[in-house]
């Protein structure tokens, strides 16, 4: 079977060097039954604007009707939505390939029934952590964690396919080896983490001080046998940008997928490029192929003389998200040391192959440069 990362690989396949809306992210509330510290919503109250099921209904059609084939359904706590159930079995119906991101803690028997006869393509549940202690300080919910356990025996009982992963925070990432057992115990596929830890929406930058440090992530993240057969497996490849640039030729600021085959659309019905992105057109107001090109507009900034990534020989490591540079310095093509280190690390890990320690010198080191390399 597939995982979520070979869908992203066979999506990118599909759509070669041509942007086609082939998948959607569809954020269908806010609302969540946690308040992890790391989330970056900010409230997870129902909001005034949260779209009814009649409206995402609409919003299904729509997709369907131009072509988006893979949908992931996402929250806030998607069970949470009181229309749960009848949206998953239209968007099932209309003939969506489906991912539902979930904590897990609200599924019953009566969600069962429903995924048994309208299978998910994969049930994405987040684990944060392997007691409830942990639970408690991540989730404020140290009963989550039996709810969680519960869980996963429902799914692995049903035989619904099921994957876990877990955003690694200072406040978790010693239970690693735990959350590992506990996903080697119901599930097939590998537990996969995440170090990508986004300020919330109100940007006060709560989440980010429960972000782990940037060499541990890369020492952490060598654990996963298949992340670390990946990044070894890019030290062959090489940043060709420069040569595009010294042909003169277009080099756009957005280095990423962003718009390419797959959008976000939040839940008050607003389209957006992917879900870091402020600027958003309501998917129910324009036409579907207009706001498609909107969102491309993103592909179409051109790169500065002096923008440090061009160059850059960690490209391929790097994991600083050009509208999160924007919101931070209000210009997504200043790129500072701090967001460097971490690229610059797993470069030195996987293509230079340096022992830990030698890494950890050469940390301290980037650590101590103040350098900008602002566009």
């Amino acid at each position: 079977m597939f995982d979520k990362l070979q869908l992203n690989d066979i999506i990118k396949t599909f759509t070669g060097k041509n942007r086609k809306p082939l998948g959607v992210t569809f954020e269908i509330t806010p609302v969540c039954n946690l308040q992890c510290v790391h989330c970056y919503l900010g409230s997870r109250k129902k909001k005034e604007n949260e779209l009814g099921f009649d409206n995402i209904k609409k919003i299904l059609d729509v997709l369907a009707a131009n072509g988006v084939l893979f949908l992931t359904l996402t929250g806030g706590e998607v069970f949470t939505h009181p229309d749960f159930e009848k949206i998953y079995v239209y968007a099932k119906c209309k003939g969506f390939i489906i991912v539902v991101f979930s904590n897990g803690i609200l599924l019953n028997e009566k969600l069962i029934k429903v995924f048994n006869e309208y299978p998910p393509f994969l049930i994405d549940i987040s684990i944060y952590g392997a007691s409830e202690k942990t639970y408690l300080k991540v989730t404020g919910d140290g009963s989550a964690f039996k709810k969680l356990i519960d869980a996963l025996n429902l799914l692995k009982e049903n035989k619904l396919r099921f994957a876990l992963k877990t955003p690694v925070l200072s406040i978790n990432c010693h239970e690693l080896p735990d959350m590992q057992i506990i996903n080697n115990r119901y599930c097939k596929d590998r537990l996969r983490y995440s170090f990508d830890i986004a300020p919330d929406r109100d940007d006060d930058g709560k989440p980010l001080s429960y972000a782990i440090d940037n060499l541990e992530e890369v020492l952490l993240e060598a654990t996963d046998e298949f992340t670390a057969r990946t990044l070894f497996n890019k030290a062959s490849e090489k940043n060709n940008w420069h040569y595009a640039k010294e042909k003169g030729e277009f080099i756009p600021s957005h280095l990423c997928y962003i718009a390419r085959s797959e959008f976000h659309i939040d839940y008050s019905g607003n389209a957006s490029a992917c879900i870091e992105c402020n600027e958003k057109f309501n998917i129910l107001e324009d036409d579907f192929w207009n706001l498609w090109e909107k969102l491309g507009e993103y592909k179409k900034i051109h790169a500065c003389e002096k923008y440090k990534c061009i160059e850059c020989d960690s490209l391929f490591y790097c994991k600083s998200c050009p509208q999160l540079r924007q919101r931070k310095y209000g210009n997504e093509q200043i790129v500072k040391t701090e967001d460097c280190i971490t690229a610059k690390l797993k470069k030195k890990y996987y293509v230079d192959k340096v022992s830990a320690k030698e890494l950890k010198d050469y940390y301290e080191k980037m650590k101590g440069d103040e350098s900008n390399g602002l566009c």
